[in-house]
């Protein structure tokens, strides 16, 4: 990870690039990119050597406060003991002490992970001239800086740490990046800094003169115009498909994509400046000093004499990290860590259906298994699928890539199980008989064992409550994050058969086929028609969109790790997955994603199960 991508990521929040981005690139209005690119250019002037500066000084007030306030150090006895109280406290409260309790870290055992911090505080400012070295930094490209977000910033910066400082134990890695506190740190102290220099508060007048720099303030006046606009153009989008339009499907779906980047801007920037405050909210006026004496006094006295810094080259069975260990262990908790759960990206089908099968021995049950109702008869079968770490979404240069498939690392920490099959209209009808409730139509297609549609997000959620009660269970739908983990079983290809697809794997819409003549034949097919993936599950790909628990985030800022209760508001966009009959090729690979508003039902979409082991 290079100085110069950290550079521009930091600028691009100083600046507010991505509102800047979302603003400028409606090309409806003016003005647009070129002109915000014109002034970027004309007066942002600073140079890669003062940016650099400025962006080392961040780095270093950030390491030093956060070490400052979890050590209560020179600065919190400086100040009357004030920044102890207040943000000392928030930043055990926000930070340690949610920590803690996730990693099984008892009072004595934070006690210790702070000394841990604060010693590689100390290394990691010693070698501040080796992390931040200019050698062939380029000037910054302003065309770069309306594209660059702060997505994974955090992470970015301990990796270049670890690459050209020190290696950082894992507990002190996690509690740098536990809610992004070490970036934010940094980004508040250079947002900060750079926005006092006149040549950016020249810079910033000029863009709003242009009418390219929209602050969030009046921008909150156009979020329900904008909500609404949303809700308007799904609708009709729905109702597109749903009577088989497709002329201005594509339309529909570029303005829909505008607004979520509009949207998404927008919120970013407010939640960047609520964090910011959280924990970072007038730091500078404790910290008015040179990053040299401030440097000095964290490594002179943070720790009182009496508790020595360990030696970074001490060997010893003594070590921190091993004090840290044997303490969680005295206390009688856990440690857990995401590193416990194997990585099974790339992963052989042997290895995976390995994988598979050592987990349901450790459950005790069958990789393949159904729950019984209380006559005695069979629920749907489920799958076993173990936990695992994998890349979500798709790399750039695969084929028809949306960009709303941002490729990232995701953790499915716990085993569960999803359907063998989607829902079908035999296990759905058996619900409605049961309850009363008018059965879905089947286009005319046939029922059995294809695969239920017409049914709404809220039928899912009803369809899981009440297989619940049936059986003792709990059932639900798939997070997003897990849908793919499943759907992918190991696999990195475009589909988890490889990285094309035939009809004879899926069903779906042929692109070399005219759809005049294919739409007369097409519908679903019974599920248990094309091979399944590694992991034993059935139309993965086409047939139909399948309901996930997710509310859509075309960003992927953590939405698709978690599942919606049945109460979520009804304008909340849900996920769906898998493609279906009626589209082509590319909305049906592994990493393809759409969404709808809870209350749709159409021809095009059925749901799976995920139940909780």
């Amino acid at each position: 990870m290079s100085l110069a991508t950290l550079l521009h990521q930091s600028l691009g929040v100083a600046l507010d690039a991505p509102l800047i981005r979302a603003v400028s690139l409606q090309s409806d209005e003016p003005p647009n990119i070129k002109t915000a690119h014109s002034v970027l250019q004309q007066h942002f002037t600073l140079s890669s050597a003062e940016l650099v500066s400025i962006w080392a000084d961040s780095v270093v007030r950030a390491l030093s406060a956060i070490d400052d306030q979890l050590n209560g150090g020179y600065l919190s006895l400086a100040s009357n003991g004030r920044l102890c109280r207040s943000y000392s406290g928030a930043m055990r409260s926000y930070i340690l002490d949610p920590f803690g309790v996730t990693h099984g870290l008892d009072r004595a055992a934070r006690h210790v992970l702070c000394r841990q911090l604060h010693h590689h505080t100390v290394r990691m400012l010693q070698a501040m001239d080796r992390l931040c070295s200019t050698y062939d930094l380029p000037d910054p490209d302003m065309a770069e800086l309306l594209t660059q977000d702060i997505d994974g910033f955090t992470q970015r910066l301990l990796e270049r740490i670890e690459r050209v400082c020190l290696h950082l134990p894992q507990q002190v890695y996690a509690l740098l990046a536990y809610r992004e506190v070490f970036g934010h740190a940094v980004l508040y102290f250079f947002r900060t800094a750079l926005q006092q220099d006149p040549r950016v508060q020249a810079t910033e007048r000029v863009l709003k003169q242009q009418g390219v720099r929209l602050s969030p303030k009046p921008f909150k006046r156009h979020l329900v115009k904008l909500q609404k606009q949303q809700i308007q153009h799904q609708e009709a989008l729905t109702h597109m498909l749903s009577t088989r339009e497709r002329d201005h499907r594509n339309v529909l779906i570029k303005k829909l994509d505008q607004l979520d980047d509009l949207l998404f801007a927008v919120r970013m920037h407010q939640e960047l400046l609520q964090h910011f405050r959280q924990y970072c909210a007038d730091w500078n006026a404790y910290l008015a000093v040179r990053p040299c004496e401030l440097q000095q006094w964290v490594i002179s006295a943070v720790l009182p004499p009496d508790e020595p810094v360990h030696s970074a080259t001490d060997a010893h069975n003594g070590s921190l990290e091993l004090e840290l260990t044997s303490m969680a262990a005295s206390s009688g908790q856990s440690m857990s860590y995401e590193t416990d759960v194997p990585d099974v990206h790339g992963w052989s089908k042997a290895r995976v259906q390995s994988y598979q099968h050592e987990t349901a021995m450790k459950l005790n049950i069958p990789v393949v298994f159904h729950d019984s109702f209380q006559d005695g008869s069979d629920a749907p079968d489920m799958v076993v699928i173990p936990p695992g770490r994998f890349l979500m979404g798709s790399i750039n240069g695969e084929y028809r890539r949306a960009d709303n498939e941002r490729q990232h690392a995701v953790t499915v920490s716990q085993a569960f199980a999803l359907g063998k099959y989607p829902v079908t209209f035999a296990q759905y009808d058996r619900f409605c008989i049961a309850t009363a409730r008018e059965q879905p139509g089947s286009s005319g297609w046939g029922r059995g064992s294809r695969p239920v549609i017409n049914v709404s997000w809220y039928d899912a959620m009803a369809y899981c409550q009440w297989l619940s009660a049936m059986t003792g269970q709990t059932y639900r739908l798939p997070s997003e994050a897990e849908w793919e983990y499943a759907c992918r079983a190991g696999t990195t290809t475009d589909y988890h058969f490889g990285d094309t697809i035939t009809s004879d794997q899926a069903n779906f819409q042929p692109d070399d086929v005219d759809f005049s003549e294919w739409i007369k034949d097409a519908k679903t097919t019974p599920v248990d028609q094309f091979a399944a993936n590694p992991w034993g599950l059935y139309d993965c790909h086409g047939n139909v969109f399948e309901w996930t628990g997710s509310e859509y985030d075309k960003h992927y800022s953590g939405a698709e790790r978690h599942i919606l209760t049945i109460d979520a508001d009804d304008d909340i966009r849900r996920v769906v997955r898998g493609g279906c009959w009626y589209f082509y090729s590319w909305w049906v690979h592994s990493a393809a994603r759409f969404w709808l508003l809870p209350d749709s039902r159409n021809f095009l979409q059925g749901f799976r199960l995920a139940r909780s082991l």
